[in-house]
C-alpha cells in the first residue's frame, strides 16, 4: 500500500489542538495597538487582564457537549445584560464580559477546527511588543567561533549577529465588521445569528491567513516569473507511463531543490523535511503513488522503484465567495502544479510576524476607531520570505547575487 503521506483535515486540527491557540483582548483600537509596543489587556469588571490561552480536546467543537454548554451560557449573559436594559455600552454590565469572553473562546476554537497553514508553512513568531516597522536583523540568529585562548585575562572573541538581507518589514492589519453594532448584537440578535457571524469571521480569517502565505508562490506561477533553477518542466519521455513520467518528474525536481543554496551561510539548503504541495484531490494520489514508488508499467503491472524522501502531501485549494456582488477569490494551487519546499518550521527562512492574533474591538464606543460601538476583529502581521523564494523572488539585493542559484522552494509541473 506504501505510506499515506496526505495531510488530511483531522491531522490539522490534531496539530492545533496540541498547539493551543492565543485568545487575549486587548484594549484600543487597531489603530493603537498597530503602533503599540506595550501591549494593554482588556480587563474584567474585576479588575483581571483579560489574557489567556485557549485549548481544547475537541476535534469536532460545533454542537458538541462542550459547545451547547458554551451557547448556553452566552444566551444566559445576553439575557442577564438584556434584563439589566444598560443600552448605553459605555456603561456595560458585568455580564458583558464574561459575554466577550465566551464569544472569544468560541472563535478561537472554531480557528482550531480549520486549515491555517500559517504556522505549518512559515516560522510563525508572535511578539505582541514587535515594533510597527520590525527590522530584518529580528529574524537572524547569532554566531560565533571558538578560538584557541589561555584562560585568563585575554579578550575572548564575541559572538556575532548572521548576515543576510538588511532592511524592515513594516506590519500589516486587516480588519473585518459585522453589519449589526455592538449594540444590536447584545440586544437583538438571536443566538443562532451570533453563531453565523462567528462562523463567518473564522472563515474569512483563515482565508485570508492562508491567501498571504499561498498567495505569493501561486501569483509567481501566474506570471511565469520562477527562474528555471527553480521550476521543474513535467517529464514528457515517450516510453514513460502517466505514473512513470511523475516519478521522473519529482525525482528531478527534489534534485533542483538539493542543488539550491541558502542566501545568508552561502551554502547548499539543508532538507530536514520536504513537502509537496498540490491543489487537488486527483494530484495528490498521483504524486502519492510516485513518491511510494508504486507505478504502473506499460503492461498495468505495478512496478516498484526506490521511494521518494518526501515527507508529507499537502493539499490547498483555497477559497471563494460573494461579498453583496463581488466575488472574493483566495485561489489554490492550479491544477498539474506542484510546489516542492522546505518549510519554515524546519529551518527554512520562510517567517510571519504576528503583532496581534484575531482579536476582537471590545471596547466601549469612545475607544474604536473602526466605528461607534461597532461589532469587528482585526490582526496584525507581516511575512518576510524574500531569502525562503530566493532567486525567484524580486528582492534586488537576492537578485543581484548571482553567485549561486538561491531558495527552499521549486515549482514541479506535474504531467497530465
Amino acid at each position: 500500500m506504501g505510506k499515506d503521506l496526505i495531510l488530511r483535515k483531522k491531522d490539522f486540527i490534531k496539530m492545533n489542538i496540541e498547539r493551543g491557540y492565543n485568545g487575549s483582548i486587548f484594549e484600543g483600537s487597531m489603530a493603537a495597538n498597530l503602533d503599540r509596543t506595550d501591549p494593554v489587556y482588556l480587563k474584567d469588571d474585576k479588575g483581571v487582564d483579560m489574557n489567556f490561552t485557549v485549548s481544547t480536546d475537541k476535534t469536532n467543537w460545533v454542537d458538541s457537549k462542550e459547545y451547547v454548554e458554551l451557547w448556553n451560557g452566552i444566551k444566559k449573559d445576553l439575557d442577564s445584560i438584556r434584563t439589566a436594559k444598560k443600552m448605553n455600552t459605555a456603561q456595560l454590565p458585568a455580564d458583558y464580559y464574561d459575554f466577550i469572553d465566551k464569544m472569544s473562546m468560541d472563535v478561537t476554537i472554531r480557528r482550531m477546527q480549520e486549515i491555517d497553514y500559517t504556522a505549518l508553512l512559515t516560522k510563525e513568531i508572535t511578539r505582541l511588543d514587535f515594533s510597527k516597522s520590525v527590522n530584518l536583523k529580528e529574524f537572524l540568529g547569532f554566531v560565533g567561533q571558538f578560538l584557541e585562548h589561555n584562560l585568563a585575562g585575554d579578550t575572548v572573541p564575541l559572538m556575532q549577529q548572521q548576515t543576510g538581507v538588511v532592511g524592515a518589514i513594516d506590519m500589516q492589519g486587516y480588519a473585518l465588521g459585522a453589519v449589526r453594532s455592538l449594540e444590536d448584537v447584545l440586544y437583538n440578535l438571536d443566538i443562532y445569528t451570533i453563531q453565523k457571524v462567528n462562523e463567518a469571521y473564522v472563515r474569512a480569517f483563515i482565508g485570508r491567513r492562508n491567501d498571504l502565505v499561498w498567495g505569493p508562490m501561486i501569483a509567481i506561477t501566474t506570471a511565469a516569473g520562477w527562474d528555471t533553477s527553480q521550476t521543474q518542466a513535467a517529464d514528457a519521455t515517450a516510453t514513460f507511463t502517466l505514473d512513470e513520467k511523475v516519478y521522473a518528474t519529482i525525482n528531478a525536481s527534489i534534485d533542483k531543490l538539493g542543488a539550491l543554496y541558502d542566501f545568508q551561510n552561502n551554502q547548499e539548503i539543508n532538507i530536514p523535511k520536504m513537502v509537496l504541495a498540490v491543489g487537488r484531490n486527483v494530484d495528490a494520489r498521483k504524486v502519492k503513488r510516485a513518491i511510494n514508488g508504486q507505478l504502473n508499467n506499460s503492461k498495468g503491472v505495478t512496478a516498484n522503484r526506490e521511494a521518494l524522501e518526501i515527507d508529507e502531501i499537502w493539499i490547498y485549494k483555497g477559497d471563494s465567495f460573494f461579498y453583496g456582488k463581488e466575488k472574493v477569490s483566495y485561489p489554490g494551487i492550479a491544477a498539474n502544479k506542484a510546489y516542492l519546499f522546505v518549510p519554515g518550521p524546519a529551518g527554512a527562512p520562510n517567517y510571519t510576524a504576528v503583532k496581534r492574533p484575531l482579536v476582537s474591538v471590545s471596547s466601549p464606543g469612545s475607544a474604536l476607531l473602526l466605528g461607534q460601538d461597532e461589532d469587528a476583529k482585526y490582526f496584525i502581521q507581516k511575512a518576510y520570505n524574500d531569502e525562503w523564494y530566493g532567486t525567484s523572488s524580486d528582492n534586488s539585493v537576492i537578485a543581484a547575487n548571482t553567485t549561486h542559484n538561491w531558495g527552499y522552494i521549486v515549482e514541479a509541473n506535474l504531467p497530465s
